[in-house]
This record gives C-alpha cells, structure tokens and sequence, in this order.
C-alpha cells in the first residue's frame, strides 16, 4: 500500500513538493483514501496516547449512560469492543489542538476539497484488546450526499496501524461510485452496505487494511466504503480523527470545544475553524459524540441532498 512520506527539504519547508503533491492527490483521488507518513512528532503523539490509554472504562460508562447510539459499534448485534473514544482538548498540554492544522495534511486537502476548508468536527475511536467481531462494511454518510470531494477525516494512529490491532478495513475506489441508495438502514439507524454489492466488489476490487506509524495520518474521503476490524492485540488502539469540509458544501457541523482553548484553535490561510466554545462540564458532555446532523449542509437542494434519509 502505497504512502506519501516528506523528504527532509520538504519537512523543512513545511509542505510538499509541487511533485510529491501531484503523487498524493492522483493517489488520492483514485482510492478515496490517502496515508501520509512521518508529517508529526512521534513523541507528542505517543504521550497523548499514554494519557488516553487509561481512559477507556470512564469512557464506555459515559457513553452507556448518556444513551448514544452505537457507544459500543456493533456488527449484526455483536459487541466488537469499539466505542467512541474523543480526543483530550481540554488538556492542552498534550497537544491534540496541533493536529487538526497540519500543515501537509491541510496542504492536501486545499488542493482535495478546494481553498480554505472548515474544520468541522473532531472525534476518536478506541478499539478494545481483545476484540473478535468486524463491523459490517458501511460509509458515514446517513443522508443522500453529493458524488463530488466533499468531507474528509484525517485519521491519527496514536500507535502503529495493522491488521492485528484493527487496522481499519478500507474499499478503494469505492468512493467515486456510491449513492446512498447503496446502504441498508434498520430502526436503530444503524448502516450498512448491501451485501449484494460488497460481495460483487469484492470479486474486482476487493479491500485492504490500512496500515500507517506513530507521526502518520490516514486521509479518508468520507464516502468510502469502510469497516471497523477487531483488535486481536492485549493493548487498546486509538485513533483521532479531525473532520474537513468543502467550503461550497457548508456544512452544519462545529467542533465542540472547552472555553480557554481559543488561542489554540485560530483560523489561517489554510482552514477555517467552525467551532462552539463550551463550559467545561457540558464539553465533557459533548466529547465522545458525534450529532446526529454534523455532516449535514445548511444548503436546501433539489433532491434532499445532505438531507437525513
């Protein structure tokens, strides 16, 4: 599996050669998803890791208790030790404020989405030692979307990315071909794939797990089809994703963030930061969520597009 890794001129300049950027987009564009390799500091990201690692039991009893939908992801009613796992921005020491302005990850995704996307949202997933079941093969989008570049999640491995500790399961190129007719919805509005067409995919295009290190990221464009694997290892994988959107899109969605991290969270030239500041007790509240409309547009269209299905 192919992936973007700076050169040392290139490192120091703080963004990619005009022919390294060529490679990534084409790359990019052609699979839906994108690894980027060495772009942040290792350390500030294991330290983070260290921190969250312990977090895991208050975070399944906060998320049973506020009733979220899917606090445990499940795949055909079984429990794949998968839950959503935010990342520490009221703890600004460790750093996470430095990943959503990345500066080759922001490169990319100006030349991906177009000039100046929005910072949307931010969110984590934590893969449970131990895990034995697979989510079913699904996209993130609950709504009818647009078939063009629209949203994308750059993904942070807080440890090494494999198969053993439930690297994501990816199907490249699906993007460019999915509609939301696509998907099986049931009362609970849990999503997933026709297993029609992931078997018929599967016999051309089959998938592949992502594998990425410590300072990497994992681009995903949002309309691709994916699945949460088991994490068969005796440690606990997080990952933190910070979410992008077109700024034609317009998107609903903000980042919920603590009051007293203003300075940390400003916009630039590159991105715009689409966020609620929020007393400290009621972020906790909002961390390990995801709103039911984040990924909505604000827009009224012909179609319902970015309306909920």
């Amino acid at each position: 599996m192919p992936a973007v890794t700076p050169s040392a001129e290139e490192l120091s300049a703080g963004e990619f050669s005009p022919e390294t950027l060529f490679i990534a987009l084409n790359s990019f564009n052609r699979d839906g998803f994108l690894v980027l390799e060495e772009v942040e500091d290792a350390a500030l990201i294991r330290r983070m890791n260290e921190e969250m690692i312990p977090e895991r039991r208050e975070v399944e009893e906060a998320l049973v208790s506020s009733g979220v939908m899917n606090a445990t992801h499940k795949a055909e009613d079984k429990p794949t030790k998968n839950c959503l796992h935010g990342p520490p921005s009221h703890r600004p020491e460790l750093g996470s404020h430095k990943l959503y302005k990345n500066p080759f990850v922001l490169q990319v995704l100006n030349a991906y989405l177009g000039p100046r996307p929005q910072f949307i949202y931010t969110a984590g997933n934590n893969a449970g030692a131990g895990g034995t079941e697979r989510q079913r093969v699904h996209t993130d989008m609950t709504y009818l979307h647009p078939e063009a570049p629209y949203m994308v999640a750059a993904q942070w491995v807080l440890s090494d990315f494999s198969p053993a500790n439930g690297a994501t399961e990816v199907w490249p190129g699906s993007h460019r071909l999915t509609t939301n007719d696509d998907h099986v919805y049931d009362p609970k509005m849990n999503l997933w794939i026709k297993e029609q067409l992931v078997k018929e995919r599967a016999r051309t295009h089959p998938p592949v797990q992502v594998e990425c290190k410590v300072g990497g990221v994992f681009l995903r464009d949002m309309r691709l089809w994916h699945a949460g694997m088991p994490n068969t290892s005796e440690v606990d994988r997080i990952m933190l994703a910070c979410g992008y959107s077109a700024r034609w899109y317009q998107c609903r969605g903000t980042v919920k963030l603590p009051q007293g991290v203003e300075h940390l969270y400003e916009s630039n030239d590159l991105v715009e930061v689409m966020a609620e500041y929020l007393p400290l007790d009621q972020y906790k509240q909002y961390r390990h969520k995801i709103m039911n409309d984040q990924f909505h547009t604000k827009l009224i269209l012909p179609g319902k597009v970015g309306v909920a299905a």
